[in-house]
């Protein structure tokens, strides 16, 4: 018996169920078992050189994964935020301690949030499919693409190239974050000759996202992802108890400080 059998784990449901994934791929089970946290989880969390690579979590959910035939690079972002809420409430409770910024007035609060009330959006299932593969037409230029919902996969490519457009960021002081984003989940579009390299497909879909889609469109585009995207609900209420501005979607921030708890 090896070391992670010797812990007890836990079942999480997917928000996409296991019904974007191909039925070969252990993930359309929609089920992950996911073991309790140890010190060695806590090292990882801890470690300056993942934190400075931005590899933390990665590293931190692979090696609370019980079945290691499954591919992180695989899942959808919804599934995988699912697994971080998760993996946080196993490694120190369902209570997370955050300040929180008024963003009237700037009045810092501390409040505390019940991540067991974070439950998983409501999935409609017949808009999905195992091909993770989608048509969708703009409506003011009537183009149509050829989608996925994006994988971590997808999601590294986007960040590394965004790394490898910095120096363009800095001359010209625009941030394509925005369409880098989109264009690394668009398969195709149909009407223009894409080249073959993947690097090379991205950029121009990204050129053709910049010069060829209205901002209305992209937008409208942004909305109808946000309602596909199998996820989990990471909003919480918030009431500004020195201005009484009040809201109900107050995004819970997924990144290396939410899982050390506040000491």
């Amino acid at each position: 018996m090896n070391d992670e059998q010797k812990f007890p784990t836990e079942t999480i449901d997917l928000p996409s169920k296991g019904l974007i994934y191909p039925e070969s791929n252990p993930l359309s089970s929609g089920i992950i078992e996911l073991k309790i946290p140890t010190g060695r989880e806590e090292n990882i969390l801890a470690s300056k050189k993942l934190i400075k690579s931005n590899e933390v979590i990665t590293k931190f959910l692979k090696s609370l994964i019980v079945d290691k035939t499954i591919n992180l690079d695989d899942m959808i972002t919804g599934d995988i935020s699912a697994l971080i809420y998760a993996s946080r409430i196993l490694a120190y409770g369902n209570e997370y301690q955050v300040k929180v910024t008024c963003p009237v007035c700037k009045t810092i609060h501390d409040i505390s949030i019940d991540l067991n009330n974070c439950d998983l959006l409501e999935l409609n299932e017949d808009l999905i499919n195992r091909n993770n593969e989608f048509e969708y037409t703009f409506k003011k230029t009537g183009i149509t693409i050829i989608h996925k919902l994006m994988t971590h996969a997808d999601e590294k490519f986007g960040t590394q190239e965004l790394k490898n457009l910095k120096k363009f960021t800095k001359l010209t002081g625009i941030d394509k974050e925005l369409t880098i984003r989109l264009a690394s989940i668009i398969i195709d579009i149909p009407e223009f000759d894409l080249p073959e390299g993947k690097r090379e497909r991205l950029l121009s879909i990204e050129k053709i996202l910049s010069n060829n889609i209205p901002s209305i469109d992209l937008k409208n585009f942004r909305t109808y992802l946000k309602k596909l995207q199998p996820n989990i609900d990471t909003t919480f209420s918030f009431e500004c108890t020195e201005c009484q501005y009040e809201t109900d979607n107050m995004e819970v921030v997924l990144d290396t400080n939410f899982f050390w708890p506040s000491e």
